[in-house]
């Protein structure tokens, strides 16, 4: 039987063959919990695991953790140290709103953090936004959806806004009516702009100097947007001011476009615009490196679609005016009763965007209760 001294002989080992050995339980939390709680040589190695270099949590999750964050034992301290990654992710938790009185002291902890995603969460006021994204250390990258507060009217706080004082980029930005103003004027208060790489525009403002902020806000970001996504709702079907507010003319390296909620439903006062919008917006596209396009529709019947005029969209989609044009991807949602896919799809290949059919570029998605039988359908 061996001794109480050779059955501890691993915790002898250098720290470096704990890690490697630990590393064996990476997807295996219980194992971890239970080292962790065996002895407090395996702690370390088991934090660090069970944290990762990813940590994905609710914001009230988090918000638990504060308290620990502020004066970390050495063990955390150590774990906190191997991540990279912190999302915070409050989809499932709407109508909570996320608060901290001391984010310097709490984000101080995190010394190797590089990129904070953010998803749906609801600082209530614009400073506790920033004072989190700017209580990082080392923060390199940040992406921002549905993230929202108590509107500001545009007012910039006494003293300027507190920023991030180094170069950061910005992979996913999305613009909605609660966040827009405010998060453009503290991009646009960096002294480096930072890149931004995928923009989602879900907001629309009547105010002129709000339009000229966006238009200044495009400015800067023309150059490093690869992927914009509008929601057609939002955008003004009038000609000045698609063009001010939008900027598309301005995209000069933009690979994906997705015009997102072209509602085609007859009779309908609040979306009766939109067949005017979607040629426009497309005129005013001039990227020349466009690869793809992608359009969500929202139709109750096939002849719903007879509302847009297919002939001026073939045009602008055509290869001729965009040579690296690769995908036309249509998402159709929302149709009723026993309208047919086949028949919506049929439609579209042979008669709306014949001209992508014929390069071989059109791909149809249908999405909904009714999908998966329309697949059956459609073979």
């Amino acid at each position: 039987m061996p001794t109480i001294a050779g059955r501890h002989h691993i915790l002898r080992q250098p720290t470096e063959i704990i890690d490697h050995i630990m590393s064996y339980l990476y997807d295996d939390r219980k194992s971890l919990l239970a080292c962790s709680l065996a002895h407090s040589i395996l702690l370390p190695s088991a934090t660090k695991i069970l944290l990762g270099t990813r940590l994905h949590v609710s914001p009230l999750i988090f918000s638990g953790l504060l308290p620990a964050l502020i004066a970390p034992s050495v063990n955390l301290r150590e774990g906190l140290c191997c991540i990279t990654t912190l999302i915070l992710d409050a989809t499932e938790q709407p109508n909570t709103i996320f608060r901290c009185c001391d984010w310097n002291h709490a984000m101080s902890s995190f010394q190797t953090l590089r990129y904070l995603k953010l998803f749906c969460v609801d600082f209530g006021e614009f400073g506790n936004f920033v004072d989190l994204v700017c209580g990082f250390p080392a923060l390199e990258a940040l992406s921002l959806s549905g993230v929202m507060w108590e509107r500001t009217g545009g007012t910039s706080p006494v003293g300027g806004y507190r920023r991030i004082n180094r170069p950061f980029c910005i992979p996913s930005l999305d613009l909605n009516e609660k966040n827009a103003v405010d998060l453009i004027q503290w991009i646009l208060a960096h002294d480096e702009f930072p890149p931004i790489d995928v923009l989602y525009i879900d907001a629309y403002t009547h105010k002129p100097e709000d339009k000229g902020l966006f238009r200044q806000f495009v400015g800067k970001c023309k150059e490093s947007i690869r992927e914009l996504k509008i929601e057609v709702l939002c955008a003004d079907y009038e000609r000045s001011d698609t063009n001010d507010f939008l900027g598309l003319s301005l995209y000069n390296n933009l690979r994906r476009l997705h015009l997102h909620n072209i509602v085609l439903f007859g009779g309908v006062p609040l979306v009766a615009p939109i067949p005017l919008r979607i040629p426009l917006l497309l005129s005013k596209l001039t990227s020349t490196p466009l690869e793809e396009i992608v359009f969500t529709v929202l139709i109750r019947y096939s002849r719903d679609l007879d509302l847009l005029d297919w002939n001026i969209i073939n045009e602008h989609l055509s290869i001729a005016r965009f040579p690296t044009l690769k995908a036309v991807h249509v998402r159709v949602s929302g149709l009723e009763g026993t309208t047919s896919h086949v028949l919506v799809a049929h439609s579209l290949r042979e008669r709306k965007l014949f001209q992508a059919q014929l390069d071989g570029i059109l791909t149809l998605e249908f999405i909904g209760e009714r999908a998966a039988a329309s697949e059956g359908e459609n073979q």
